[in-house]
């Protein structure tokens, strides 16, 4: 009955909101309740512009596009990483936030996954763990082809070496 919604409404500017039905809202009061990052006037007229840009039937074209790529780079990179006791196993997500999950024994899944975020960072590549064992990446919708292909270079250059020292 109750919908919240934060971060990406105001491109990174701190603005929430709440969806409520009918039935809910006329049973609150004033007082019931409050707004930590209601919104001001400057955080709504940047939600207002977030909104217009995303609701262009291109620039949404262009994401699931982009998502494509993503996917389908990360898909090679498992591809060629999918043998031995640490290897690369199945893409992950959907659009641009996507996972690559790493296989590895039980017992040094964590070192590999440090070590895998770690090099990455080296080598120029921001990404995340999600889980134990997923590599999460969570570009900008604002990514270009060519910086999504030069990410998985980043990966498919690292994730080897880490695989093999495990």
């Amino acid at each position: 009955d109750i919908i919240t919604l934060a971060k990406p409404l105001a491109g990174g500017l701190p603005l929430s909101a709440t969806l409520i039905p009918e039935k809910i809202n006329s049973l609150l009061k004033v007082g019931d309740h409050g707004t930590t990052f209601g919104g001001g006037p400057v955080t709504t007229a940047v939600a207002s512009l977030v909104w217009d840009i995303i609701s262009q039937p291109r620039f949404l074209a262009e994401v699931t596009e982009k998502g494509e790529i993503l996917a389908a780079e990360l898909t090679k990179i498992a591809a060629s990483h999918s043998t031995g006791p640490c290897r690369a196993g199945e893409v992950r997500g959907k659009g641009l936030l996507r996972g690559l999950e790493i296989i590895a024994p039980d017992e040094k899944i964590a070192g590999v996954m440090k070590n895998l975020l770690a090099k990455t960072r080296e080598a120029g590549l921001l990404a995340l763990r999600s889980g134990k064992n997923v590599l999460r990446l969570a570009p900008p919708l604002v990514i270009s082809a060519e910086e999504i292909r030069e990410g998985a270079r980043i990966i498919g250059s690292v994730l080897g070496g880490v695989l093999e020292e495990g």
